[in-house]
């Protein structure tokens, strides 16, 4: 990733804006290539780390892959980020209670 951003930056060629790796990882996961989509999600909030709306995606896909520390992790950043994300304090409270 490193080098062909440097190489080919924003051009035609390779798209390396967050709204583009979101779409990659998303389509992974429709594909059922849960470590694939983990890998741009995971990128995605490297390279945004203060985007709320990155996180819910990735915890998301955390318990698909069966990692359910990294969910709660994911989790508890995105309601240090947005505290008022509901879906996300019921899933963490679903989660803290099954350990």
């Amino acid at each position: 990733f490193d080098a062909l951003q440097e190489k080919y930056g924003e051009a035609d060629v390779y798209s390396f804006s967050t709204n583009a790796m979101q779409r990659a990882g998303k389509a992974y996961l429709e594909q059922g290539r849960v470590e694939e989509a983990l890998l741009f999600f995971e990128l995605n909030v490297t390279m945004q780390p203060d985007w709320w709306w990155l996180y819910p995606l990735m915890a998301d896909t955390y318990l698909q892959h069966g990692d359910t520390g990294k969910a709660i992790a994911t989790y508890e950043k995105l309601l240090e980020l947005n505290p008022d994300h509901e879906e996300a304090s019921a899933a963490l409270a679903k989660l803290r209670k099954g350990q």
